[in-house]
């Protein structure tokens, strides 16, 4: 079974309280390009209602019935963002867009097998009182840097909460940005891989991390051996795939760090604070943010 139980008949008052006491204070974005009609998609949410009855012991038969409990329990546009945190923990829930969502409820429904019911389930317009589409458009929108947007369209895939996707399109964003400042002021051009930076996009107005710097031996090449924060966030980003997934995303996580290395010309250094997380619980034990190292100590 999954790997937590979401017991929808104790669970409805009680979602999303962890989410809100642990990571620090959710910052919607700003986008630098508002409104107007883009072509972007939207997130829905893929939901196994028979999962859901079944996991709430015996208390719900009918898929209708599982359905409105799932929408109680995720609650207005106020509450939606954190409680599905719950529900994509639970391992009842993946994420699609609106365009495509037909045909991966019917491939979910196949790969879980005959007694599988799966749902489509669609976000408030308004979340937590930021425009869908803005903070959509946040997570997608392409950056100065091509292996950026690599990073974000991965982020955007996975089965995670949409505010999780902020976050580390968010950090991604800001790891870049400091990479910049380190190697003075501007990226490399990449040879080959995709390096280098984009002249069609420009960046959202979300913070930026400060206090980075590249890991380094003193002839000025990389050392290989340390973990860098971007390791870290590829840890996030590709944490909990199936055995099946792992060849191809091993070879992912290598093409977006060389991407890297091409475009900024050294990974960045995590954090210790960082560091310490990882290899417990690096998707829930730090925010997104704690990948960001404190400001060197001046010589």
């Amino acid at each position: 079974g999954p790997p937590h139980s979401w017991e929808m008949a104790a669970s409805l008052a009680s979602l999303g309280g962890e989410s809100e006491e642990e990571e620090e204070a959710f910052r919607p974005p700003v986008s630098a390009a508002a409104g107007g009609d883009d072509g972007l998609d939207e997130p829905v949410l893929l939901v196994d209602l028979a999962a859901v009855a079944a996991s709430a012991g015996g208390a719900v038969t009918d898929m209708q019935q599982a359905r409105a409990m799932v929408l109680e329990a995720l609650g207005g546009e106020d509450e939606f963002l954190a409680r599905s945190e719950n529900l994509f923990a639970s391992g009842h829930c993946r994420h699609a867009e609106r365009r495509s969502c037909g045909a991966e409820r019917e491939a979910m429904e196949a790969e879980r097998g005959g007694g599988a019911v799966v749902s489509v389930i669609f976000y408030p317009p308004i979340c937590g009182g930021v425009p869908l589409r803005e903070l959509w458009r946040a997570v997608r929108e392409p950056s100065q840097w091509e292996v950026v947007d690599e990073l974000k369209l991965r982020a955007a895939r996975c089965h995670k909460s949409l505010k999780w996707k902020l976050e580390v399109a968010r950090e991604a964003e800001a790891l870049a940005g400091a990479s910049v400042r380190e190697g003075g002021g501007r990226p490399v051009n990449g040879n080959g891989g995709g390096g280098g930076v984009r002249s069609d996009g420009s960046a959202f107005g979300l913070g930026v991390a400060n206090g980075f710097g590249a890991a380094r031996l003193p002839g000025g090449g990389c050392e290989e051996e340390e973990v860098s924060a971007l390791d870290l966030l590829l840890g996030l980003i590709f944490q909990g795939i199936s055995l099946a997934e792992l060849a191809e995303a091993t070879e992912q996580r290598a093409v977006l760090r060389r991407m890297w290395r091409s475009t900024f010309g050294c990974l960045p250094r995590a954090s210790a604070v960082a560091l310490k997380h990882a290899p417990s619980r690096p998707a829930t034990g730090a925010p997104a943010s704690a990948l960001r190292p404190a400001p060197p100590t001046p010589p």
